[in-house]
């Protein structure tokens, strides 16, 4: 606008002949040239005798309505320098404007006021004793100045990190947020390259890619990896966008960049949890199955055989029940640390669980090369383990399995590893056994239990024991878990850990699904109407329960026997069942849910569910496992780990059961975090339900003080 006016003030359009000499006629030939302002003719008493069309326009009146008013009518505020008020014949005849632009407040006829630029100018009009005014509306510029400087605010103000450079890259603005977040300020970055938050951690065909992307005139958008000026790393999504000129030429680009640090290290821990065991930090049964899958791809391409070792540690149990829960865990740490020290780095050593182990050997020589490294491990546990400083002699049982001789897939493989290792613990422990065709001992044991099985529901040797679910709040009881114990004549209380993978082989995990489910709703009914309250009940079902088709119909047939609200029956189900087979499990959650069921997620933290799952699938439970519940109370990642599983609930509005509360700190952590629900021995043991209705007729709403 600027140098478009000063160009139009500084044009003298000489006279020519046969026009005109009057000065109307030679004002509105000047105001041909003006596109934006406009041109007043004032008479020797400061009078107007005359206006262009683009002074109407400006004035938002006609001709007529202006001449005859006073020129400080139109500019009331106005402080006219002396030499404006000379004639034009008075003038210099070299310049064209007398003095310089007036940025002044014009009013228009009716009362309104607006932004105006003002000068005098000369036009050559013979015979004339007039003076030549060119207004201009600075409206539209203000507005424009005041949107960019509303730009600059934003610009200034936005969460994102926004910098603009030239076509070689080098820096010429940053905002704000560039400098909270890279830790250089503008007058540090400016006239540097963007190479000055660089961190060396990406190749060159990631820039390759960059400035591919730029130079074709496309926008880049990327994660990057930059470093801070603390020498921090720090991550970025970023967007890159190319500036053009009017000639179309690419000239700046700017980037706007926003800091996901938090985000990736948030990512980064769930894949941990999906992957990694939170107890020995070694790959979980996830990551394991994934690993010994790629191992037996690779073999097929090397032809070099790949080495399965299962490991079970000799009377572990002994040593948790005598020592405790968290000398168990410190032992367990520390056979993941003895075994890595006996492995390769290309070798894999894995917890699946309690106290069993796996390792893959790769790229194997021979038999004799798996045998060296089982030796190995074996000798490595003849020193003491240092557990909470006590000495403790720890052996293992291992059993080996050799791909492809001993099984083409995984699941086989694995199988086979099992069952050697079995056969090792069954002759004499602190000793290895190689898988044969001929091994019978482990298939004969487990063909014994599956025959004991077989008949254990019509002996009536099952039976449900219930563990109390407290309101952390207000301490009230509001629930309870089903737990299954087999109550063997010769072996005693078996755990479901021990058998419902069997049920499941045997096919005969369906029968027992349906006694359990029947069996829960019944005693909770019936407590319920004794007792005039509204406990609910948590049923367990296992990977092969959930499968059963009949589920949803045999659920319903449960709650209408024994008139237990659907509401107060919620089924727990793992992490892995929920990820497993997603159109069948979402068929069976909804029509579980059409009949108002509850669903939980059992041991949540440990598996690898997607939290969009959690939102598809409808959860209203997440209870967390108890690991995390007791590492809080010594480490600062296991309790940001509860304090965020607690959040999440919150935010996705679904309810959280923390497991295997047994002290009044780990009860005064769990409620200062907001947890909303508790249960382990605390509170109380399984019981049974004679138990339950006696626990619960006298229960006394409580909070348990900690210490």
């Amino acid at each position: 606008m600027g140098h478009s006016l000063d160009g139009a003030l500084h044009w003298r359009r000489p006279a020519r002949g046969g026009e005109g000499t009057n000065a109307a006629a030679a004002a509105r030939d000047y105001s041909d040239t003006l596109i934006t302002h406009g041109l007043l003719v004032a008479d020797e008493r400061d009078n107007l005798v005359d206006a262009c069309e683009h002074a109407e326009a400006i004035f938002r009146c006609s001709r007529q309505d202006l001449i005859g008013r006073p020129l400080l009518a139109l500019f009331p505020s106005c402080a006219f320098p002396g030499q404006w008020l000379a004639r034009n014949g008075d003038l210099p005849p070299d310049i064209g404007v007398a003095g310089a632009v007036l940025r002044v407040t014009a009013m228009r006829p009716d009362g309104e006021r607006f932004p105006a630029t003002l000068s005098r100018c000369q036009l050559q009009a013979s015979g004339t004793s007039v003076r030549h005014f060119v207004v201009g509306d600075s409206s539209p510029l203000q507005r424009r100045l005041q949107e960019t400087e509303r730009l600059a605010v934003a610009v200034e103000q936005t969460g994102d990190a926004i910098a603009v450079t030239d076509s070689r890259g080098t820096i010429e603005y940053v905002n704000r947020s560039f400098e909270e977040v890279t830790g250089y300020e503008w007058s540090e970055a400016r006239g540097r390259s963007m190479r000055l938050v660089s961190s060396g951690l990406h190749g060159r065909d990631f820039y390759r890619s960059l400035w591919s992307t730029l130079s074709s005139g496309n926008v880049f958008r990327g994660r990057f990896v930059n470093r801070r000026k603390n020498g921090e790393l720090y991550h970025e999504e970023k967007t890159i966008s190319p500036i053009r000129d009017g000639a179309g030429r690419i000239t700046h680009y700017v980037s706007t960049a926003r800091d996901v640090s938090q985000q990736v290290s948030i990512e980064e821990r769930l894949n941990q949890l999906a992957n990694f065991d939170v107890l020995t930090g070694l790959p979980n049964r996830n990551l394991f199955l994934d690993r010994l899958a790629q191992a037996i791809t690779a073999c097929g391409r090397s032809g070099k055989p790949v080495g399965l070792l299962y490991l079970d540690l000799d009377r572990f149990k002994l040593i948790n029940d005598t020592l405790g829960h968290e000398a168990g865990d410190e032992l367990l740490r520390c056979v993941a640390l003895r075994l890595r020290a006996c492995l390769r780095e290309s070798d894999t050593v894995a917890r699946l669980g309690g106290d069993e182990f796996t390792v893959i050997l790769r790229d194997l020589q021979g038999l004799a090369h798996c045998r060296r490294v089982v030796e190995k491990i074996v000798a490595g546990f003849a020193p003491p383990f240092d557990v909470l400083g006590r000495a403790l002699y720890v052996s293992p049982s291992i059993g080996a399995a050799i791909h492809p001789q001993d099984g083409a897939d995984p699941a086989t493989l694995l199988k086979h590893a099992d069952i050697a290792m079995y056969d090792a613990k069954n002759t004499g422990r602190n000793g290895f056994s190689f898988f044969r065709p001929e091994m019978s001992a482990t298939a004969q044991e487990n063909l014994a239990l599956e025959t004991d099985l077989r008949g254990a529901a019509a002996r009536q040797e099952f039976a449900l024991m219930y563990q109390p679910q407290v309101d952390m709040l207000s301490g009230r009881l509001i629930g309870v878990e089903a737990l299954l114990r087999w109550h063997h004549p010769r072996r005693g209380t078996v755990m479901p850990d021990t058998f419902i993978r069997l049920l499941e082989d045997i096919g005969q995990i369906a029968t027992l699904s349906e006694w359990v489910i029947s069996r829960a709703c019944r005693d909770i009914a019936r407590v319920n109407s004794r007792l005039g309250c509204s406990l609910r009940v948590a049923v367990n079902l296992s990977n092969g329960q959930f499968k059963d088709p009949r589920l949803p119909s045999l659920v319903e047939q449960a709650l209408m026997r024994s008139g237990l609200a659907p509401s107060l029956l919620e089924l727990e189900i793992t992490e892995g069942t929920l990820m497993e087979n997603v159109p069948a499990t979402m068929s069976a959650l909804h029509s579980l849910e059409r009949r108002g069921v509850r669903l939980a997620v059992d041991d949540f933290g440990v598996g690898h569910s997607s939290l969009s799952y959690l939102r598809r699938f409808s959860v209203d439970v997440l209870k967390i496992d108890r690991s995390f519940v007791h590492d809080a109370m010594a480490d600062d990642d296991a309790r940001s780990i509860v304090r965020a599983m607690v959040s999440l609930g919150r935010a996705l509005e679904i309810g959280i059961v923390a497991e295997g509360v047994e002290t009044p700190e780990q009860h005064a952590l769990l409620a200062s975090m907001g947890c909303e629900c508790a249960q382990g021995f605390l509170f109380g043991r399984p019981m049974t339900v004679d138990a339950l209705t006696k626990v619960a007729a006298c229960w006394v709403p409580r909070n348990v003080p900690a210490g």
